[in-house]
């Protein structure tokens, strides 16, 4: 046997027919299935601005339909508020209750005045709700505040959320999204934005849950509606953040780019359109640094490209992080930044080796001013051979060269770049 909860009615409950008057029930014994139910039967029930209809307990109220005017306090603390036919309600007062339900064959009940609730508010399968903006699931206090919704539901809800298992990761992660909204007639359709202004529906996302695959900072909501009614209404936007370097960005030309490798390792290689000897960075001022490090800065991207970061683990082996594509935004320019050289005539090749003597038998530089044009690059040794050479017919704007010299030997050896009748020539040595 337990106690019976009490039930603190501490004012008379008035009625425009004959006053029924609600008092305070004495804790006596009762039975495990029994509970305190309290049954108002009157057409109009007015709760008075200097009266407290409050429950500390378990006490059950059920309102059989009317008019519900609260200009006081109504305050059920564990007990449920019923609603058993339709119910008009409204008034001046506060209204919190940890469980509501909405029951009722005919008519429509509906909320003119704020509604609490801090547990679960339940529409049945017979009932009609006109929410009206007015009944509001307490998520700033209690997260779990929810509305199950079987029966017809219009207007709007307060205090919807969008529920993540992880909002925010350096590396790509999954977070599994859902709703505070459930039931037989609800329809869902998970959104997603990049600025959480524009929404996209995500194909095949039609679930109360979403499991979320991000790389990138991204926002996401859920429209919800319902298969018998006209409601329609967005969950709040939830940001899924992304600390670590997004798999692709847009930036303006002459933008300084930081990429750091989603991988942790004990040493870094960082490299360029490809996963070659040939296609690995050094690192060149003005061009890039970090280039053996988890975080490779350009320090002015130019052209379009495709990075790889290959990371070593302790024991030697490695794993590759990446591809992160940098794409260059034509129509606009970074403060400060500088103007690639285009290809025309007038402009003069810049060669700038990296470095000089060459190291690990290989011959590294960028070529500035042939962007968008025919580019042809070879090393030729002091008796004129030509050891070495490259072609590219549409080069970039920032082209980067790598050729193998392993196969000769040490000495001074001549890079002579050609583009559209324009020639350039540096000494380079090899030790």
């Amino acid at each position: 046997m337990r106690l019976l909860s009490l039930l603190c009615l501490l004012a008379v409950v008035s009625s425009t027919l004959a006053q029924p008057v609600l008092t305070k029930v004495n804790s006596t014994p009762y039975a495990q299935d029994q509970t305190l139910l309290v049954v108002v039967n009157q057409p109009t029930l007015r709760i008075g601005s200097n009266t407290r209809l409050v429950s500390s307990g378990d006490a059950r109220i059920t309102y059989g339909g009317g008019t519900l005017t609260n200009n006081g306090t109504l305050s059920l603390a564990t007990g449920p508020l019923v609603f058993t036919g339709p119910v008009t309600y409204g008034g001046t007062g506060t209204a919190t209750v940890v469980n509501l339900g909405v029951n009722g064959i005919t008519g429509s009940s509906t909320l003119n005045s704020l509604f609490s609730v801090t547990g679960l508010a339940t529409l049945r399968s017979n009932a009609t709700l006109n929410a009206n903006g007015q009944l509001y699931l307490r998520t700033d206090q209690f997260p779990n505040a929810a509305m199950m919704t079987e029966g017809v539901l219009t207007g709007t809800v307060q205090g919807l959320v969008t529920k993540a298992t992880l909002t925010t990761g350096a590396v790509p992660y999954a977070s599994m999204l859902s709703v505070n909204m459930s039931g037989s007639v609800m329809k869902y359709q998970w959104q997603q934005s990049a600025t959480g202004s524009t929404w996209t529906d995500v194909p095949n996302a039609t679930g109360a849950t979403y499991a979320a695959s991000v790389n990138a900072p991204v926002y996401y909501r859920c429209r919800l509606t319902t298969s018998n009614s006209s409601y329609d209404q967005p969950t709040p936007a939830r940001l899924l953040d992304y600390t670590g370097t997004p798999a692709s960005q847009r930036v303006c030309r002459s933008s300084r780019v930081v990429l750091t490798a989603t991988l942790t390792g004990t040493r870094y290689e960082w490299y360029r359109n490809g996963q070659t000897v040939a296609n690995r960075l050094i690192d060149v001022m003005g061009v890039q640094t970090g280039t053996t490090a988890s975080s490779l800065t350009l320090v002015s991207v130019q052209t379009n490209a495709t990075y790889y970061a290959k990371v070593f683990g302790a024991n030697g082996s490695f794993a590759w992080s990446g591809p992160f594509a940098v794409e260059i935004n034509g129509g606009c320019i970074a403060n400060g930044g500088r103007l690639a050289a285009t290809a025309e005539p007038t402009t003069p090749l810049t060669v700038r080796l990296m470095p000089n003597p060459i190291e690990s038998g290989r011959l590294r530089a960028t070529i500035w001013g042939a962007g968008g044009a025919p580019l042809h690059v070879q090393a030729i040794d002091l008796n004129g051979y030509v050891v070495n050479k490259q072609h590219w017919t549409t080069a970039d704007y920032e082209q980067l060269v790598d050729l193998d010299m392993n196969a000769y030997p040490g000495g001074i050896y001549l890079l002579q770049v050609r583009s559209e009748g324009r020639t350039q020539t540096v000494r380079v040595l090899k030790q």
